[in-house]
């Protein structure tokens, strides 16, 4: 009866017992009847081999059949044929797929925003390094200029606090030599471990 009810087949057809126009009346409730009526010839030409499939009706409804030779005493006496509406399921299984696709979606946007969020973060710190950098160096030569009268006994000590202060390992300071227009170095410093 469950078989008849999920077919909607009517009594008058189920009264024939004639399996052509039961095959007839369910084939035209299908999106494929030709793959229907090729897989149930193949189960009855092959009547020891099981079969499954997947057949969606042109109202939307999906079923799901299983069959398989009925034995006994190893001997095949007919078929047991399973027949489930899947409909549900299978619309919750697209709606899961379709979800997942969309957090994928938003996950793959928000790693991007946040990847360009990061970048400019970096950015902003090596210049808000560079500045704190310039402005420490800006106060320390200050000082250094203020405690030290000549500019031969400041020179030294302010190569070594730019250097300490910006991570260098050694430091110079050039001058021009105005009487014969060449360049030389007047000072520098360097790591204690470094040999100048």
């Amino acid at each position: 009866q469950r078989f008849v009810d999920m077919w909607g087949i009517p009594e008058s057809i189920m009264a024939t017992k004639d399996r052509t126009k039961l095959l007839e009346f369910i084939k035209d409730k299908l999106k494929d009847p030709e793959y229907f009526l090729s897989r149930v010839r193949d189960v009855f030409s092959h009547p020891e081999s099981a079969g499954y499939d997947i057949w969606e009706l042109k109202d939307g409804r999906i079923f799901e059949r299983y069959t398989q030779p009925q034995r006994i005493e190893g001997k095949s006496v007919g078929r047991v044929v399973s027949l489930r509406d899947i409909t549900l399921r299978r619309k919750a299984e697209k709606e899961i797929q379709k979800l997942n696709e969309e957090l994928e979606r938003r996950v793959l946007d928000r790693t991007e925003e946040l990847a360009l969020a990061n970048e400019e973060l970096k950015i902003q710190m090596a210049v808000s390094n560079k500045t704190e950098n310039c402005l420490i160096i800006q106060h320390l030569i200050s000082k250094i200029l203020a405690e030290a009268a000549p500019l031969a006994v400041a020179t030294p000590r302010i190569v070594m606090a730019m250097c300490e202060n910006l991570g260098w390992d050694m430091g110079a300071i050039w001058m021009l030599d105005e009487q014969t227009n060449v360049l030389r170095c007047i000072d520098y410093w360097h790591l204690p471990s470094i040999d100048v």
